[in-house]
């Protein structure tokens, strides 16, 4: 069964990608409109590929964003084409052994380590893009007995050849009211890009250690949390040196921003364990203040089921 999902899996990537060629090929030229900057403006599409597979993973993506180019090669449609691969070492830990049962001790003394690379072709079935990008992960939960339990992650990463913005690091921002690990929750969508970064995630659960102290709170078993999240990034001139200052009518456009010498950080605080399910948590955003529209506080909830 497993050999045969396998290769349903495969006969749709290939009928995908086989129908997003021959639409690439038959689709004529749009027209655009002349710019007042005397660079010729190209349109990017971007469509989603064939979504997650097993590794190692090709995908087709098109992109929807304007990039200035040399006069006479410009085009309708780019078509990315890249494969990549991934690592993981997840130690598990230390464990009591009895018989035929096995008992996680809970602590983890080395930790979880993943890595990507990705290369993509330029060339290849009409991929218009060359360029090489790596990321590495390090996280780690520590129990601190009393005092509660520890989690942190370290990301770092690199795209090693000069791309259109959308292919860099876009940082994943949150505009909504729920809150997530995956994103800068006091951070914009498409605020802050980066070639090059590295990051910083910390969470601390303090169990029972403050609020078992105060006797009606210790009742309500809420539980407090502390969050800080920073961020250090930088786009290099190659890069720059790609962006458009006009959109397809010849008007001025605002485009990504990049982050400089100072980190971009939040500090957070909050409470879990709030009828069982319930926490909520209070962001503080300490840096790039200046910007335009910046949300220097903010709440976010979230659910959880702790046992």
């Amino acid at each position: 069964m497993k050999g045969l999902w396998t290769f349903v899996r495969t006969c749709g990537a290939a009928l995908g990608l086989l129908a997003l060629l021959v639409s690439a090929s038959c689709g004529g030229k749009s027209e655009t409109s002349a710019s007042k900057d005397p660079q010729e403006i190209a349109l990017i599409r971007m469509e989603p590929g064939d979504g997650e597979s097993s590794v190692p993973r090709n995908r087709v993506v098109r992109m929807i964003f304007n990039v200035p180019v040399l006069p006479q090669s410009v085009h309708d449609q780019s078509i990315i084409i890249r494969s990549g691969g991934t690592f993981q070492t997840r130690p598990e830990g230390t464990f009591l052994i009895n018989g035929n049962q096995r008992i996680s001790t809970g602590i983890r003394r080395a930790p979880a380590i993943s890595g990507r690379y990705t290369y993509g072709f330029k060339g290849v079935l009409g991929g218009d893009f060359e360029y090489h990008r790596i990321a590495l992960d390090f996280e780690h939960k520590i129990k601190l007995g009393l005092l509660g339990v520890s989690n942190y992650k370290i990301s770092g990463g690199k795209v090693f050849n000069p791309l259109p913005y959308p292919l860099l690091e876009v940082h994943i921002g949150n505009e909504t009211i729920f809150y997530t690990t995956a994103a800068y929750n006091l951070m914009d969508f498409f605020e802050f890009v980066s070639d090059t970064y590295a990051g910083i995630r910390y969470q601390h659960n303090f169990e029972g250690f403050i609020l078992n102290r105060i006797p009606l709170l210790r009742k309500l078993k809420w539980r407090l949390v502390g969050n800080a999240n920073v961020l250090w990034g930088k786009v290099s001139q190659n890069n720059k040196d790609l962006i458009p200052f006009y959109d397809l009518s010849g008007n001025p456009i605002q485009t990504f921003q990049s982050l400089g010498e100072r980190p971009y950080v939040e500090l957070g605080y909050g409470l879990e364990n709030i009828f069982k399910i319930v926490r909520i948590d209070f962001f503080h955003r300490l840096t790039y203040l200046e910007q335009p529209n910046v949300r220097p506080f903010g709440v976010k909830i979230s659910f959880q089921l702790i046992l």
